[in-house]
């Protein structure tokens, strides 16, 4: 009984009882002795994805793998302990130095370079951990929060390393907070608004249809999405914006319509959580029923469509069968393979515009763009390539892009609704619609 109290049943580890009875007795020699010990708090990377596609047996091998190969890289007189689902917890006691943390990081690290071998499958996995020295904690519960939050800091910034908490993480935190506080009020009160941004046929120049963009303007100031979308896919409040978002564009799209004077397409960004929630897919089905004749794209990252489970894969592929397209978002970025696209509903890449920014002058980069649009078209997938800023990039896509569409600044920036709808106008009135250059934008 006493075994089963104070370790994990599935790893043979210390538990979390276990591990703060261990840190707290490490406190007070640290309080009466003096010396020095870290906390290390370890979440691996993307073990949901295991989890998904080998399914939880598989998942709880794994478990027991990374246990055992943790507890191999940590010296005897230290503890490891699996505080529940994916996350260990390391005391590394008697520190003389740091060299001593960075050692003992170092290896669990490199431990876990290597695949995995499971009963049925052979997997990847690898973890990002966070440091608290006991120099800066003032009780173990502290410290571990402080370890834990020096992990998410370093998961933000790149995952597979270790990061070390100082003063300003918990600033930060707290800086952070009240972004969340402030944007959750903006949505309950939608403060926010929608821009838009032209996607271009690069052989006439033509608007074939617009991407609908998120902003939030607060007091007076447009803040960069850059700082509160992350923001909104950590706290959850990403679901409420890209609802938001989509009623927006829902009570907009006749004016973009009326203003085109055609059919055109509206690509809307979500996130993969967005697709697990029953009540957000019918409202995309609405969506696509109030909007009529308007092509109606959902835009996910390339994290997002990998790391997709077979819940949101089944929801895509009913929501495709509806007519409502998929885009694979800033393709290219940190995967580049097209092997996972054999089993997703996708019907648009859109190339990052790391493709393009050296284009003129380097033919790998046109033999590149030129390659992912062979096979593209193979897969029967149509391409975008995003980030055209120069004419002489558009120049040389001519030569190996000329059938894609593209977006960028060289056409027009993302701009307010308003703005938009005149470009459409103006578009619609000439005998040939052109964008880009000296054209309706200038």
């Amino acid at each position: 009984m006493t075994e089963m109290a104070w370790h994990d049943s599935l790893t043979g580890l210390a538990n979390r009882s276990l591990f703060m009875v261990r840190m707290q007795q490490a406190m007070q020699k640290h309080t009466t002795q003096g010396g020095q010990f870290a906390v290390l708090f370890c979440d691996l990377d993307g073990f949901k994805r295991i989890n998904d596609l080998f399914g939880h047996a598989a998942g709880d091998e794994l478990l027991g793998r990374v246990g055992a190969r943790i507890k191999a890289a940590i010296r005897t007189e230290d503890t490891v302990a699996r505080l529940g689902g994916d996350e260990f917890a390391v005391l590394v006691e008697n520190v003389t130095s740091p060299d001593d943390v960075d050692a003992t990081c170092q290896r669990i690290l490199e431990s876990l370079r290597a695949r995995v071998q499971l009963t049925t499958e052979e997997v990847s996995i690898s973890t990002t951990i966070g440091v608290a020295m006991s120099a800066t904690g003032r009780s173990a519960d502290s410290l571990l929060s402080q370890a834990d939050l020096a992990m998410y800091h370093a998961k933000r910034h790149g995952k597979n390393r270790y990061e070390t908490y100082h003063l300003a993480l918990g600033e930060e935190r707290r800086r952070r907070i009240e972004l969340v506080e402030n944007l959750r009020r903006a949505i309950d009160s939608r403060e926010l608004e929608v821009f838009y941004q032209p996607i271009v046929k690069l052989s006439t120049r033509e608007i074939s249809g617009v991407e609908a963009l998120v902003r939030w303007r607060r007091d007076g100031e447009l803040i960069s999405p850059k700082l509160f979308i992350p923001v909104a896919e950590e706290s959850g409040l990403i679901v409420g914006l890209d609802q938001l978002v989509l009623d927006l564009v829902v009570a907009q799209v006749p004016h973009l319509r009326a203003a085109a004077g055609r059919q055109i397409i509206i690509s809307v960004n979500i996130s993969g959580q967005h697709l697990q929630s029953d009540d957000l897919r019918a409202r995309v089905r609405t969506a696509r029923q109030e909007m009529g004749d308007v092509n109606l794209v959902l835009e996910m990252t390339e994290r997002d469509f990998v790391d997709s489970d077979r819940t949101t894969l089944a929801a895509m592929e009913a929501l495709a069968n509806e007519n409502i397209r998929f885009a694979i978002d800033d393709f290219g970025v940190g995967f580049s393979s097209f092997s996972y696209l054999q089993r997703l509903p996708v019907s648009i890449l859109k190339l990052d515009q790391s493709f393009v920014e050296g284009i003129e002058r380097d033919e790998k980069a046109r033999t590149l763009v030129r390659s992912v649009i062979v096979m593209a078209d193979a897969l029967g997938i149509d391409v975008v390539i995003e980030g055209i800023e120069r004419e002489s990039q558009l120049y040389h896509l001519d030569s190996c892009a000329r059938a894609c569409s593209g977006q960028g600044y060289f056409f027009a920036k993302p701009i307010p609704f308003d703005e938009m709808v005149a470009i459409l106008r103006v578009a619609a009135s000439q005998v040939t619609p052109r964008i880009g250059g000296t054209t309706i934008l200038t």
